[in-house]
């Protein structure tokens, strides 16, 4: 007799079917979820632009503040360069006017700077070089301002540049009395007006007498010795 096969159980049918409302409700939890993801990333980076923002406010800031002293630094440093270089200029005119003196001692007995007039037939005056005749640009300290101006120097008794600086709006003027040796030699300086009251344009004023040639008085055809007035002007546009 032939042999049946084994019967096969069927397997129980699970039942998926998931109500509409609680798709409606995980698909609106999901998108509550994302939108509370995307509005934390959006105040997440506000934040981190805020920050960033800020710290780089403030890297300027010490740029600025790093750039000002850096410049304050270099004002300071060249303010010191130029006073130690009036203060060596002053030194070497010192030295120069000490020079000048001993030289007075050894012609004191027929030329003396104490006595005021010498009698005279020709004056001593600036030799006509052209290195006398040359204005100069100078830098001055002003004590008022503060600060380094730039001056027009140049002689007044040459009366060579009176149309050339004309216009200039402000003119300072150091009369500087020269004693003049019988060989053209200056052996003593002194100050008789200074309209700037700043002893610096003296300093340099005597600097350029002590640059300048000079052809000495003449008394019964003999050179002689004796005072003579030089003015300085300073002026510039403004």
């Amino acid at each position: 007799s032939t042999s049946e096969p084994f019967p096969i159980e069927e397997e129980p049918k699970i039942s998926t079917y998931i109500p509409l409302d609680e798709l409606v409700e995980e698909d609106l939890a999901e998108e509550k979820e994302r939108e509370v993801r995307r509005i934390e990333e959006e105040v997440a980076k506000v934040e981190y632009d805020k920050k960033r923002e800020e710290r780089l406010l403030k890297l300027r800031k010490q740029d600025e503040k790093r750039i000002e002293v850096a410049e304050r630094l270099r004002n300071e440093q060249k303010k010191e360069r130029e006073i130690r270089r009036i203060e060596e200029e002053t030194a070497k005119i010192k030295k120069t006017t000490e020079r000048l003196l001993a030289y007075n001692k050894k012609i004191v007995n027929y030329c003396d700077s104490s006595k005021n007039f010498y009698p005279f037939d020709k004056p001593a005056n600036l030799n006509l070089y052209r290195s006398n005749t040359i204005s100069e640009r100078v830098i001055i300290f002003d004590t008022l301002t503060d600060d380094f101006e730039t001056w027009n120097m140049y002689l007044e008794a040459l009366q060579l540049h009176n149309g050339k600086f004309r216009y200039h709006k402000r003119v300072e003027k150091v009369v500087v009395r020269c004693f003049v040796d019988n060989k053209g030699k200056i052996m003593q300086m002194k100050i008789l007006e200074n309209t700037s009251k700043n002893y610096r344009y003296e300093k340099i004023a005597e600097k350029l007498m002590l640059s300048l040639d000079f052809i000495p008085g003449i008394k019964d055809n003999k050179t002689i010795c004796m005072w003579i007035s030089v003015p300085v002007i300073f002026s510039k546009r403004r």
